[in-house]
């Protein structure tokens, strides 16, 4: 683990392929400096947690901007944080539902299923709801959601939310189905919509609010929001519901204390929050009437 913790960004590929980042412990940080010893683990508490985290963002880019959470936890909690993620969006809920970790972070679709599936609860999620946008290149001709009739739509998988629910109904309200007035090209990340764009690959993209606004300024100058879709409830870190409550209680407060200082606002800026809260599974029953709408059962 060492050579990787040195070149975490060589090594990645590798990691990921067999379904794993790294181990974060609150006694050694990303970079080796040796920090204070971490207090014993407090009766029922595990040796170790997981958080299992989206693969909506290319894997370097989705492992840096986790880093930090994992090891503010770490350190606040006292246990080591592991970060797990999928090599495929598809394949994500499914390695969630059958490895079980402590922490997931899945968008509102995938924690209806986690939920029912999975014995997982809502538990703390950004404070802002989660939006699509549909996007085209800044000197593009299209102009109107009526003119991406007969175009090419970079769409992430159909798991996806902002990247691909909310847009395909969002136009299917706008009197645009795909396969028939626009073609889906699909990709695997937000990345991959956004710059499938940018180079011209496609006419326009499907991606969120989020991952627009934290890609870098240059790329984003050549980009123009045609239109965004009606917010939805936003992503969350569900929790276990085995997990003893003064660990869950630990976590929520080491997470919802992040927006108060500098440090803790340092944390989530690379994620393209500002605050996290606390919810619940009635905060979902929004996501679960749009799931409705699309046909899909919840």
């Amino acid at each position: 683990m060492g050579p990787c913790l040195t070149r975490r960004r060589n090594c990645l590929g590798a990691m990921l392929a067999a379904g794993l980042i790294a181990v974060l412990t609150p006694a050694i940080s990303s970079s080796g400096v040796a920090r204070e010893p971490a207090p014993a683990p407090k009766p029922g508490w595990p040796q170790r947690l997981t958080l299992a985290v989206l693969p909506s963002q290319v894997p370097p880019h989705n492992y840096d901007i986790w880093v930090p959470l994992a090891e503010h936890l770490a350190g606040k909690i006292g246990i080591p944080v592991k970060l797990t993620t999928s090599n495929a969006y598809e394949k994500y809920l499914g390695e969630v539902l059958t490895n079980t970790p402590e922490l997931a972070f899945v968008n509102g679709l995938q924690y209806l299923t986690a939920h029912r599936d999975g014995g997982y609860e809502a538990f703390v999620a950004p404070a802002q709801r989660m939006t699509g946008r549909i996007i085209v290149r800044i000197d593009s001709p299209i102009k109107t959601i009526g003119d991406l009739r007969g175009k090419t739509i970079a769409f992430l998988p159909p798991s996806a939310m902002p990247g691909h629910l909310q847009p395909k109904a969002f136009l299917l309200d706008h009197g645009l189905a795909a396969g028939q007035d626009y073609r889906i090209v699909e990709v695997e990340n937000h990345n991959l919509s956004i710059n499938a764009v940018v180079a011209g690959r496609v006419d326009a993209g499907a991606t969120g609010v989020t991952p627009f606004e934290t890609m870098p300024n240059e790329t984003k100058a050549k980009l123009r929001i045609l239109a965004e879709t009606p917010p939805q409830s936003p992503p969350v870190i569900a929790v276990r519901r085995d997990l003893v409550p003064t660990l869950k209680e630990a976590i929520a407060e080491a997470l919802l204390a992040l927006d108060a200082g500098t440090k803790g606002r340092a944390v989530l800026a690379p994620l393209g929050w500002k605050k996290m809260i606390r919810v619940t599974d009635a905060d979902y029953d929004i996501t679960r009437e749009f799931a409705r709408k699309l046909g899909l059962r919840y």
